[in-house]
């Protein structure tokens, strides 16, 4: 008998806390479905202990509020298992977390979900879409436990935004500018980790940060997304005489000049 083709996974937060839903589509009604979780910054994956058969929704408790988790699923029959499904991710919520309103929190919250809608950036941390993407886009303040590389903080530099009056005798219109900071961190592939390789490594992440620097630049003020007037770019590589593990990781700051009307 052959294993069973790998099946397909969403995820999704209940907003109830240390809870997520991991919906199924399953390739045999009669297979069993397991899914496998884990903290993003955690290395061993934990089997949710309880299964279900066919297509359909798995609900895991008992995790932890706020933090990032990684979720595979595996199709089972009679002892055959696939292979993992391609990964899902989520974070658990209490339900009570605040939403982006204002001026301050929107304009960042609209820069990620700019940032999310790259290809490049999907594929970079492996998410499956923009929404997923979104849950490696972090808000300053993000502790090293909730956010891990790959993946990007976001936040306003010092001074912005700016709300400048308008309507007062002059020929200004109203509106609200900024500049906001994006921080891109990535590990280096393990081939060009070692000394003599760092320009390679260089071409590797630049080739990245160029390709989401593109995609975003050409995004920018269609459709929904925020308009931007400039793009700033600055990439640095962790010295790999460091003693850390993270000497292996580069990092870029692109700062984005955005303007809403």
């Amino acid at each position: 008998m052959a294993a069973p083709a790998k099946p397909a996974i969403v995820v999704t937060d209940l907003a109830t806390s240390g809870d997520l839903r991991v919906a199924f589509t399953a390739n045999d009604g009669s297979h069993t479905m397991h899914a496998l979780y884990r903290r993003s910054d955690a290395a061993a994956w934990s089997v949710w202990g309880v299964t279900r058969v066919g297509s359909g929704n798995l609900d895991i408790s008992g995790l932890d509020d706020d933090f990032l988790y990684q979720l595979v699923g595996l199709e089972e029959d009679t002892g055959y298992y696939s292979f993992p499904s391609d990964p899902a991710t989520g974070t658990p919520t209490d339900g009570a977390a605040p939403t982006a309103t204002g001026s301050i929190s929107l304009i960042l919250e609209n820069v990620r979900t700019l940032l999310a809608a790259s290809a490049s950036f999907q594929s970079l941390v492996s998410a499956v879409d923009a929404a997923a993407a979104k849950a490696y886009i972090h808000y300053p303040a993000a502790d090293s436990g909730t956010w891990a590389r790959p993946g990007a903080m976001i936040d306003h530099e010092q001074g912005s935004p700016e709300h400048p009056l308008v309507g007062r005798g002059g020929g200004n219109t109203y509106g609200e500018t900024g500049q906001v900071e994006i921080v891109i961190e990535a590990d280096i592939g393990a081939s060009y980790q070692a000394k003599g390789q760092e320009e390679l490594a260089y071409l590797e992440f630049a080739n990245v940060i160029g390709a989401i620097a593109s995609e975003i630049k050409a995004l920018a003020g269609t459709g929904s997304y925020l308009h931007a007037t400039n793009f700033a770019f600055t990439v640095a590589r962790a010295d790999p005489d460091e003693e850390a593990v993270a000497a292996f990781w580069y990092r870029a700051v692109i700062a984005v000049t955005v303007g809403v009307s």
